[in-house]
């Protein structure tokens, strides 16, 4: 395997563990407070759903590229492949439970209905 081959794993389980750290802290420091979210869904809950939808892409889209990479690869770089990957959901899954618990604040706010899979859709 070539070397750029043994080196994105590595820099794609750094890039997720960094998202990971944000989002264990967005747990525990909300983005938003209600009367934010009560003066504003546009400039808030919004925007916060665009960046949950294109971060997803994008580290989903990395996890799936250290998969087909650790299929390729041996020993080490395997090992570091396939744990890029499982950071890389389990960063994803921590940024969607942060989505659903901003999407329901907001419609325990607003009464807003967000529409399929908490607005994502």
């Amino acid at each position: 395997m070539p070397v750029v081959g043994r080196i994105i794993p590595g820099f794609v389980l750094a890039f997720a563990l960094v998202g990971l750290a944000l989002g264990l802290y967005e747990m525990s420091h909300p983005p938003f407070t209600d009367e934010q979210l009560k003066a504003s869904l546009a400039d808030t809950w919004e925007v916060a759903t665009s960046t949950t939808r294109v971060f997803g892409f994008v580290v989903l889209g990395l996890g799936v590229i250290c998969v087909a990479l650790a299929r390729k690869a041996a020993g080490a770089a395997r090992i570091v492949a396939y744990l890029a990957a499982v950071a890389c959901l389990a960063t994803m899954a921590v940024f969607m439970v942060n989505h659903v618990h901003l999407t329901q604040r907001a419609v325990g706010l607003t009464g807003e209905d967000f529409g399929p899979l908490y607005g994502l859709f």
